[in-house]
């Protein structure tokens, strides 16, 4: 997991994005940010989960959603 964030405890860069098949984001300003912040990169797809956010890290309620949506992904 790696976040957008100065305070992210690991900051995505540019070996974690030629490492992925696919970005997941919880919201589109998300995905704007990682095309803005990598716009020299090929990045790859990159969906949007439509989660707001507004949770704290690990907030159990955000774990339970992230699942469900993740595995509703790769059924």
């Amino acid at each position: 997991m790696a976040g957008l964030s100065p305070s992210s405890d690991h900051k995505i860069t540019e070996k974690d994005i030629q490492w992925s098949d696919l970005i997941l984001v919880m919201e589109a300003e998300h995905r704007a940010k990682n095309k803005e912040q990598f716009l020299y990169i090929n990045l790859p797809k990159i969906d949007n989960l439509n989660i707001e956010d507004e949770y704290e890290f690990m907030d159990e309620e955000l774990v339970e959603i992230l699942k469900d949506k993740i595995n509703f992904l790769f059924i």
